[in-house]
């Protein structure tokens, strides 16, 4: 028999977990220097204002081709309650499009050692929020499905894979700002590395630059310290 109040938790906790990996974003927006991995694609064709869409809108969408890359690998093996995916997809497109709402109006940062300190905030809420996330175990988000479909079909370590599809993600947003900006660190009429990377100019924002690193070196060690609080801290409302 479902225990509904139980699945009841897990849901909402993992709502809260991804409202706030959404946070993290929005932090990173607001540090103007560089997204994390992830959502730098989307962030790049949100800049350019690709069909009008919103960061969260973009995002909901790469998340929909991520699953049909699933289904690419997984063929029959791909399950149906699989498909999930779509509805935390548009949730967390939606909590990123209200994170973005919520802080942008008023966060606003020039000094460099104050944007440092907001990608650092920005690490720290993203790693509490995966580490809530996971503790739920209500659902995954497609990415994270992605790297199991490769896993399944590779025999590659999970970790690995990750940074392989990090990499990846990395590199296909500095694609499209070269595409987009004809430059490879996001949108300006400056193109150097130093700029990019540190110099905060208001005609310049930043897709791929000091922040992304930040956020690809600290989000992984900041959750051994979030996961503990993550399980001290739900284990006695879950079951």
């Amino acid at each position: 028999m479902v225990d509904i109040k139980n699945l009841t938790v897990r849901y909402g906790l993992a709502i809260i977990g991804q409202f706030l990996i959404a946070l993290g974003v929005a932090l990173a927006v607001a540090s103007d220097l560089g997204q994390g991995p992830l959502p730098g694609p989307a962030y790049a064709l949100s800049l350019k204002g690709v069909c009008g869409l919103s960061l969260g809108m973009w995002t909901f969408l790469i998340n929909c081709l991520l699953i049909i890359i699933q289904l690419i690998l997984l063929r029959r093996k791909f399950k149906l309650a699989s498909l999930m995916q779509i509805v935390a997809s548009l949730v967390f497109g939606l909590l990123i499009d209200l994170s973005c709402w919520m802080i942008l109006p008023w966060l606003h940062v020039h000094v460099l050692w104050q944007r440092i300190a907001v990608i650092i905030l920005a690490c720290a809420v993203t790693a509490l929020g995966t580490s809530v996330e996971v503790m739920a175990k209500a659902w995954m988000l497609s990415v994270e499905m992605t790297i199991n479909a490769i896993c399944q079909v590779s025999g590659g370590k999970f970790n690995y894979v990750k940074v392989g599809v990090d990499l990846g993600h990395v590199a296909l947003t500095m694609v499209l700002c070269l595409l987009f900006f004809s430059n490879p660190f996001g949108k300006g009429e400056s193109s150097t590395l130093w700029d990019f990377f540190l110099v905060k100019g208001e005609s310049i924002s930043v897709a791929v630059g000091l922040g992304t690193v930040m956020m690809s070196l600290f989000v992984g060690p900041m959750m051994n310290f979030t996961d503990r609080l993550a399980k001290k801290c739900l284990s006695p409302i879950l079951k």
